[in-house]
């Protein structure tokens, strides 16, 4: 079942939704949060809400990057699938984390 969708629905809410927020930190942190949250895949929800995040930075017209070294966005990201953070607190983390891929 791996990499199978669980809850469609919950998925394609999540992607509406994002798509109508105004810039791309919050538009990373809603399904970063969302996802790691929700879990709308059978596995690996929080690998995937992480590449998702860091997608939508990568691929925005400022073209950022996270920049956080590897155990601190493991935590991280295992603290936003406990509830420990608020989307505001992952864009707050995102902004405070990422850097132009341009130098």
């Amino acid at each position: 079942m791996a990499g199978l969708i669980l809850t469609p629905g919950t998925l394609e809410n999540l992607v509406n939704y994002a798509t109508y927020l105004p810039n791309s930190y919050e538009r990373a942190a809603w399904m970063l949060h969302g996802i790691a949250t929700r879990h709308p895949f059978y596995q690996g929800n929080k690998r995937t809400a992480f590449a998702v995040a860091e997608m939508i930075l990568m691929l925005s017209p400022e073209k950022r990057m996270i920049t956080a070294e590897d155990d601190a966005i493991y935590r991280f990201v295992m603290g936003i699938a406990q509830n420990s953070y608020s989307i505001e607190d992952v864009e707050d983390w995102l902004v405070q984390n990422s850097g132009n891929m341009d130098g």
